[in-house]
């Protein structure tokens, strides 16, 4: 859920990278914060394995300035990809505002997308949520390889909500900064009235 600061007047919004291992999730989060300007970051945080695998959460903070008069922070998560990693999957997942969901486009790893496309709606089943609750967005990732599937196919296997989807090269940073630019669009969107209601409930105690 959105996290309200009053003492330091900050509204907080919890983004997870989700996806199968290695689809580019922590290559997201690296450069977006190579990209980023000094003063709109903190240290990124990466705990990792001893073959330097995401073990648990990339975290990335990212200030996004004012919005009606409350401050705008951004916190950028992944998940490990791994299967064996599955509760510290959920950990990162409770919460999250919005989840953008990093596709592997290769052929071979069809069966992958959709098996981890599948837990994190259980995961978020178990948390009592359900898909159509949260803001949700695919990142068609690795559109580099001669191997990739089109995206129609992509959308016809996991896209069956018709959430929003961009196309990226984690890589080489294409389509990275676009994904989470417009994933942020649609957040404020939704800030609008959560910030509103959030106002209401402060004016009250006040009283």
């Amino acid at each position: 859920m959105v996290h309200f600061n009053e003492e330091t007047n900050e509204l907080a919004v919890k983004i997870v990278y989700y996806g199968p291992a290695h689809s580019g999730k922590t290559q997201n989060l690296q450069y977006i914060h190579q990209k980023l300007a000094p003063y709109a970051k903190t240290e990124l945080i990466s705990l990792e394995t001893e073959t330097s695998r995401t073990l648990y959460f990339d975290l990335l903070p990212v200030k996004m300035g004012d919005f009606q008069g409350t401050n705008v922070r951004l916190l950028l998560y992944t998940v490990p990809g791994q299967k064996f990693y599955h509760q510290a999957r959920k950990l990162v997942l409770q919460s999250a505002d919005a989840i953008i969901f990093v596709v592997d486009s290769d052929k071979e790893r069809l069966l992958e997308n959709r098996e981890c496309y599948q837990s994190m709606i259980a995961d978020l089943k178990s948390d009592g949520r359900r898909i159509r609750d949260i803001l949700l967005a695919f990142q068609y990732n690795k559109r580099d390889l001669p191997c990739r599937l089109p995206v129609d196919i992509l959308n016809g296997e996991l896209n069956h909500i018709k959430a929003p989807y961009y196309e990226a090269t984690a890589i080489s940073g294409e389509g990275v900064i676009e994904t989470l630019k417009e994933l942020s669009k649609l957040l404020f969107n939704n800030l609008a009235s959560i910030s509103e209601e959030y106002f209401k409930i402060k004016n009250r105690r006040a009283v």
